[in-house]
């Protein structure tokens, strides 16, 4: 494996552990989560609203009634993804180790790439 490919390699690697650590936050942190989720669905759904009301501006943002059906499918799919305890207690030391290796690979200005 040439340097290139090397590098593809770890950067691609990398950026999947700081996806596992975000992963493993979510299971380990279900309550949390959950509360956040539906606070969002609930917010999202009155700024719908505010929008189409013409009291608010968002930009190029998606504030149609169609994505807000997707948030409120990914809270109908989470849910009962992160019911079990075995997945709890293995997303917390997974959580843990992978912010571990997040920031040891942040934590350096020197990259491999010299």
């Amino acid at each position: 494996m040439d340097t290139e490919e090397l590098l593809v390699e770890f950067y691609n690697g990398a950026h999947m552990v700081g996806a596992v650590a975000a992963w493993a936050y979510v299971v380990a942190n279900r309550q949390i989560v959950l509360e956040s989720l539906a606070s969002f669905e609930k917010a999202y759904g009155q700024l719908i609203e505010l929008h189409a009301a013409g009291k608010i501006g968002v930009g190029t943002a998606d504030f149609s009634s169609g994505n807000l059906e997707v948030v409120k499918r990914i809270n109908q799919l989470i849910e009962p993804g992160l019911d079990s305890d075995e997945a709890r207690q293995a997303a917390r030391e997974i959580h843990a180790l992978a912010e571990r290796c997040v920031r040891a690979l942040k934590g350096s200005d020197t990259s491999p790439a010299g």
